[in-house]
């Protein structure tokens, strides 16, 4: 059987290598005021950027849901919205009603800040994604991570990549005892 040139098989590599992006975590908070979350409403601010490949039709949509989703398993009551969406009657007024209503005892508000995006497709490139929960009962941010996600391609950043980075976050959330239970185990 004849040998690949070791040219080929690293171009190969460089390849499967662009398609990755990589993450990194920084978190901040007020231990005295960090509460175990019971009731959170989740408030995805991305605008219409998107994610590489994703079924979504926004990564706001796709972290809205997967964050939410997540904290149901965890045996958190969670709701979550998309703002910057199309839907004409969230306005902050509304949403301030909404999440009274709703009568939540912590808001986690996840936005995009800097970054790049493809201007043609709207997909993320990079960025940095702040989570920030709030304390309803006392009005105050207590708990704060900013991951940055970065494509090491011209592609952008793939679901896979963005489902690791809220991984760590969730991480991130049990170490400093926002989460009182582990994810449930898939393996049998």
């Amino acid at each position: 059987m004849p040998r690949l040139p070791a040219s080929f098989c690293v171009a190969v590599l460089c390849l499967v290598l662009a398609a990755c992006a990589t993450t990194a975590l920084e978190t901040n908070k007020d231990a005295a005021n960090l509460k175990t979350l019971e009731k959170v409403y989740v408030v995805a601010n991305t605008g219409n950027v998107k994610l590489l490949g994703s079924t979504s039709p926004s990564l706001g949509e796709y972290l809205s849901s997967t964050v939410t989703a997540r904290l149901s398993k965890r045996s958190v009551d969670a709701k979550g919205v998309q703002l910057g969406g199309m839907d004409l009657n969230l306005t902050q007024d509304n949403l301030e009603k909404d999440i009274a209503a709703y009568g939540a005892t912590q808001v986690m508000s996840i936005e995009l800040t800097g970054g790049t995006v493809e201007p043609y497709t709207n997909v993320l490139h990079s960025g940095d994604i702040v989570v920030t929960i709030f304390d309803v009962r006392i009005n105050k941010a207590v708990w704060k991570a900013k991951i940055h996600v970065q494509a090491f391609s011209g592609w952008g950043v793939p679901e896979a990549t963005m489902g690791d980075s809220v991984d760590k976050v969730f991480t991130a959330m049990q170490a400093d005892g926002l989460l009182l239970q582990a994810a449930p185990s898939t393996g049998s």
